[in-house]
């Protein structure tokens, strides 16, 4: 699935793939794309996180990195 991807609203994506393989349960060999993001490119809108079609565990989770906020929940510089 690349819905991240395509929902990603910056030029160039921030949503990269890279082609991983594993072996499933019976011991067969599956090809996936894992997604990673370009930290350097993403605004943090979280699009790709809501419109993943994977309800409750979707493949990317947006977080808040060296963001620090105070008690009256005011952005501190």
């Amino acid at each position: 699935c690349i819905v991240c991807e395509e929902v990603c609203p910056t030029s160039p994506k921030a949503i990269w793939f890279e082609e991983i393989r594993l072996r499933d349960r019976q011991g067969r060999e599956v090809l996936l794309k894992q997604p990673h993001v370009d930290l350097s490119l993403c605004v943090g809108c979280g699009i790709c996180e809501t419109k993943c079609p994977v309800l409750g565990r979707p493949a990317i989770t947006v977080t808040n990195l060296g963001e620090s906020r105070s008690k009256d929940n005011q952005l501190l510089l």
